[in-house]
């Protein structure tokens, strides 16, 4: 490989997922470093879905097979077909780094047939604690094969590891073991809007008439352990309180909207995707977005909640509390208790003044601590050093950043 000191690194932020919030990651991701590096998205993803990414914002596509049989049989699981894409990688952009931003099925052998070409790797873990979701019995086995062999073996040949928090840290080699933590650095997680989303002009249908009542957003998958359910029996509190509010909930994930159950007609349930033209009308229309975990390592709605100008009430679980200012961008509640959150949305959604002040002071700390440009600075810094120390010394340099 040729001197990379005498030119800018080529980067390649390879992202397995063509739609949502971690095509919005590696897409934000990516803008930051293009002032300091060469940098291109790389999306894996069926065709009919990469039809749709937008122009002209240095996307590149690998496609899936259109057939299901294929896909499923002999691309999804099949470590020959992830030394395929690495191969058309290395061979398209010539890069220096290869991020990957989430995780892939064949994660060990595309790290694998990376390095085989003198490609660094570095991975982003965004959730270290697997969360409780509602899996197959064969989602249950492949998960066991990923934690088993699967991740500590790519996270052993990585140049480098990436999380969020000094918290992920502690729980990656809890889990991995101590010794990744020589590998493992911290960068947050950004904040900001993609063009699209920026941009996005498409009212949901399912979206009731802008109200004077204020109006509560919890927006992302729907899964068992982001306490729905604790957020619905807010709601009867809060009427018994005499609050008048709003809910709006929108995502798709494991929980059909008719077990959610709503309190009332003040509730709306957009139970689906959100496509990225919609993400503005639906954080427009409320006035504070609800984050009521049980569990959770990260969130990706908190930054972009701030870059709407919500303020955000969140559980202090996992790295939320390292987001969230406590009585500046939001509130910090116990996780599992309904008559404390409950408690708390009272007391901001009675003061609308306040409301707005948090709602600002959230849109300039993300502009200050999560912009994606110094965010991006930091990666660099670890991409250069990787890229310049020799294969026995990396962790030794970045043990001392």
């Amino acid at each position: 490989m040729e001197d990379v000191v005498s030119r800018p690194l080529r980067i390649v932020y390879l992202c397995a997922c063509a739609q949502g919030g971690m095509l919005h990651y590696a897409q934000s991701l990516s803008g930051g470093a293009a002032r300091g590096a060469q940098a291109t998205v790389v999306v894996l993803g069926e065709r009919g879905v990469l039809a749709g990414l937008p122009d002209g914002e240095n996307l590149r596509a690998i496609a899936w097979s259109a057939n299901a049989v294929c896909r499923k049989l002999l691309e999804r699981y099949n470590p020959l077909f992830y030394r395929a894409i690495a191969r058309t990688i290395c061979g398209r952009y010539r890069p220096d780094v290869v991020h990957i931003t989430a995780y892939v099925q064949g994660l060990a052998a595309l790290v694998d047939a990376l390095r085989a070409r003198g490609v660094h790797v570095v991975y982003t873990v965004h959730d270290p604690r697997p969360h409780e979701e509602r899996l197959t019995l064969w989602g249950r086995v492949f998960g066991w094969y990923q934690r088993a062999w699967q991740i500590p073996h790519a996270l052993a040949r990585c140049a480098a590891v990436h999380v969020h928090s000094n918290d992920h840290v502690a729980a990656l080699t809890a889990r991995y073991g101590a010794s990744l933590a020589a590998a493992t650095y911290v960068v947050p997680h950004g904040g900001g809007l993609t063009r699209r989303v920026a941009g996005g002009g498409t009212r949901a249908p399912e979206l009731p008439a802008r109200s004077a009542e204020p109006t509560m957003l919890f927006f992302g998958r729907i899964e068992p352990y982001k306490g729905l359910d604790d957020l619905l029996a807010c709601m009867v509190d809060l009427q018994h309180r005499g609050i008048r509010c709003r809910l709006i909930i929108a995502g798709a994930g494991s929980i059909a909207a008719s077990a959610l159950k709503p309190a009332s007609g003040r509730v709306t349930v957009i139970n689906r995707f959100i496509d990225d033209t919609e993400i503005r009308g639906i954080f427009e229309a409320s006035d504070l977005v609800v984050l009521p975990y049980r569990s959770a390592t990260q969130s990706g709605v908190i930054p972009m909640a701030y870059a709407f100008g919500k303020p955000v009430v969140a559980t202090r679980v996992g790295a939320l509390p390292e987001m969230v200012v406590e009585g500046t961008t939001g509130a910090l509640v116990r996780p599992n208790d309904p008559e404390a959150l409950a408690g708390t949305l009272e007391r901001l959604l009675r003061d609308a003044d306040r409301l707005k002040r948090m709602g600002e002071a959230a849109r300039l700390y993300v502009a200050e601590h999560f912009a994606w440009e110094g965010l991006a600075h930091d990666h660099l810094a670890v991409y250069q050093a990787v890229c310049k120390a020799p294969p026995e010394r990396r962790h030794a340099v970045l043990m001392s950043r």
